[in-house]
């Protein structure tokens, strides 16, 4: 079991991966954080949440390209009974959490409801600068992989719009 100073050293480390910095959070000698490095449950602790990091940042990575891909692909028409005359808006449990999140405002009028969703434009644009396919052509990436990226891009996007996506 590791003490308060072995923890906080362990998730210093983790954060500025540089034992100076993780001696000075944890208050001990950085010749004493170099014995600690040794110690196969610090070692542990740090493996686990140097792992844990990376999965937070992939995770949050795709969450975010799965919700500009909701925007980007929202239709305003999925958001209204059919067969009326627009101004009969589905209840909000009968939309997808999907659907819910790409409602920007929703606001009652004396002639039915005004619905916004976010800005589909801007969502692929945001989407494209996540993806760096909006490089000014001076990067490394080719014409195949930007065209690659695209088409992944637009599988994620129909992955969403169809519910397929885990995220």
């Amino acid at each position: 079991m590791l003490t308060l100073k072995q923890r906080r050293f362990a998730y210093s480390m983790v954060q500025a991966g540089d034992i100076g910095a993780a001696a000075k959070a944890a208050e001990v000698t950085p010749e004493l954080a170099e014995q600690w490095l040794l110690d196969p449950d610090i070692k542990a602790v740090i493996d686990h949440d140097k792992v844990a990091a990376i999965d937070t940042a992939t995770e949050t990575r795709e969450r975010v390209i799965a919700r500009y891909a909701a925007i980007a692909n929202a239709d305003i028409g999925d958001y209204f009974m059919k067969d009326t005359d627009w101004s009969m808006m589905k209840p909000i449990d009968q939309l997808t959490r999907t659907q819910r999140l790409c409602i920007k405002k929703i606001k009652p009028t004396q002639h039915g409801v005004e619905l916004e969703l976010y800005d589909r434009l801007r969502a692929n644009d945001k989407l494209a600068e996540l993806l760096g396919l909006l490089a000014d052509g001076t990067g490394d990436v080719s014409a195949e992989d930007k065209a690659s990226q695209i088409r992944n891009l637009l599988q994620e996007m129909e992955d969403v719009t169809t519910g397929i996506t885990t995220h």
